[in-house]
């Protein structure tokens, strides 16, 4: 009988049972786990650090009134966009934080009056004229300090004001 079973199983050739090993199998899955969290983390540094760089760029081209010099390792689509942008969109994306600035170039949630990033057309920005702030110790309107006339001097006819 034993014999008729060893023969008939021969016959039936290999078995269609696949064994999987379940430590290896764990292994890979870990593997390709840590694989995808190293390169999410990889892509998060360096979107923080090229949105460092266009801020730095904007605020460094605005303070100076004329463009700066680009980093050397700032990707080449950036300056192409960046050398393109008015003197308006550049106050505005200096004026702009580091995550908004991330937004605008990698999620396309754009920061306000700036185009998207795509290649333009090289200008020089023409910046508009800075307002000086008004005097506000002295102006009234914008809570300054009083003047009030001295007692002494409008009795004896003059026009002596002071500050309180």
């Amino acid at each position: 009988m034993k014999f008729i079973a060893d023969l008939l199983f021969w016959l039936r050739g290999p078995g269609d049972r696949v064994f999987i090993d379940q430590v290896a199998a764990r292994r890979e899955a870990g593997r390709r786990l840590q694989a995808a969290r190293d390169f999410r983390r990889a892509v998060d540094l360096e979107q923080r650090r090229t949105s460092m760089h266009v801020g730095a760029w904007a605020r460094d081209t605005v303070a100076a009134r004329r463009k700066a010099p680009f980093p050397t390792n700032m990707r080449r689509r950036f300056p192409a966009w960046l050398q393109g942008l008015s003197g308006q969109e550049l106050i505005n994306l200096s004026k702009s934080s580091r995550e908004e600035i991330r937004r605008h170039v990698f999620d396309g949630r754009l920061v306000p009056g700036v185009r998207r990033v795509q290649p333009l057309d090289a200008q020089d920005p023409i910046f508009p004229k800075t307002i000086a702030p008004p005097d506000i110790l002295n102006d009234r309107s914008a809570g300054g300090r009083r003047m009030k006339q001295s007692a002494s001097a409008s009795e004896l006819g003059g026009s002596s004001w002071r500050r309180i």
